[in-house]
């Protein structure tokens, strides 16, 4: 079983670093650490209005990687407790239309068992 999860931890850093998919991006922290990594990215701007029953125009970006890249890199990823802690990171990449965009980390949803984290973020004006 063993060998199998080290496969599946595997094909995920491959998947989201090199499977054809990934997109570059860079993550800076609070203490200006930077790494640029490659990941998964979603950018979709259609969301639904539970009040109204209407879809609206409310940009949804979601990014996932491999915790491994970034700890190779030396980028922080875990806090003194040893919990994965991006929250207030900012995330930058750039979209389809050659658009550099900026975010800031609102949520990481790490998967401890395959060592990936999913982000997802927000409109960042700083």
């Amino acid at each position: 079983m063993g060998d199998l999860l080290d496969l599946a931890r595997k094909d995920w850093q491959e998947i989201t670093t090199s499977g054809g998919f990934e997109s570059e991006f860079t993550l800076t922290s609070p203490n200006s650490d930077v790494a640029t990594i490659k990941g998964l990215v979603t950018h979709i701007s259609a969301s639904f209005d539970f009040d109204s029953g209407a879809y609206v125009n409310a940009p949804k970006v979601r990014a996932t990687f491999s915790e491994q890249v970034l700890i190779d890199v030396g980028y922080p990823v875990r806090n003194v407790n040893n919990k994965v802690n991006l929250l207030n990171h900012i995330f930058e990449y750039i979209d389809s239309t050659g658009v550099s965009k900026k975010f800031k980390v609102d949520t990481s949803l790490p998967d401890q068992t395959v060592g990936i984290i999913t982000i997802q973020v927000s409109e960042y004006n700083g």
